[in-house]
């Protein structure tokens, strides 16, 4: 499995991997974890998410070590308090962030220098209640919004590129689920541009993000989201 770049801003680099690992691949990638995250992986009952972990770990490691130009195995890599990876020990002040997205055959990746980045990917499914979700879970002028102002037939276009921006977003500030997705909006429509349109979140100020939509394969949406 090799990375390939996809467009993106200046002072970012997105990489995509599309596939499924083969034995030898993912023995190979296995070979780069740490003591840590073999034991997380074996700690997973599902051998798809085992394999998937694995694969994810395995991949990060070797963008970050094109990154640092070091050995990836040698990387050492942390969790904030509520679950961002970043870099520790000896490149913890190299001021590398980055982030990691997965759903079905598609892993994401961003890194930057000095600039805090969230990625996230998610592969379409037909039949999703669309509308019920976005009601109970966006800002009540989004689900307004997504119901009343767009042609049904793009519903769910919309609604993924809504969920990719806001969920690219929290994972860009690192604050996990202590933060809910009904307290910012977010542009959507196909006419819109990308952006964080207003925030009830104390002390932040939506212009100091920038939101990008990410060229993925088709059947797949996806979003980056980088502080100015």
């Amino acid at each position: 499995m090799q990375p390939r770049a996809v467009p993106a801003p200046p002072g970012i680099e997105l990489w995509l991997v599309e596939g499924i690992a083969t034995e030898s691949e993912r023995s190979l990638l296995q070979g780069l974890l740490s003591e840590d995250e073999r034991a997380r992986a074996s700690a997973f009952k599902v051998e798809d998410a085992r394999a998937s972990f694995i694969v994810s770990r395995g991949l990060l490691r070797t963008i970050l070590g094109d990154a640092l130009a070091c050995d990836p195995a040698s990387i050492r890599l942390q969790e904030g308090e509520h679950g961002k990876p970043s870099l520790g020990g000896m490149h913890a002040q190299s001021g590398i962030e980055f982030n990691v997205a997965h759903s079905g055959d598609v892993f994401l990746y961003a890194v930057s220098r000095g600039r805090a980045v969230g990625v996230d990917v998610e592969r379409k499914k037909e039949g999703m209640a669309v509308e019920a979700i976005a009601q109970r879970y966006f800002a009540p002028e989004e689900a307004r919004r997504l119901l009343e102002q767009a042609p049904s037939e793009q519903r769910v276009p919309n609604f993924y590129r809504c969920w990719t921006r806001k969920e690219a977003y929290l994972k860009a500030k690192g604050t996990g689920l202590t933060t809910k997705l009904d307290e910012f909006e977010v542009t959507f429509l196909p006419d819109e541009p990308p952006a964080m349109l207003r925030t009830e979140i104390v002390g932040e100020d939506p212009h100091d993000w920038q939101v990008f939509d990410v060229a993925v394969p088709e059947g797949y949406v996806a979003a980056l989201v980088a502080r100015r």
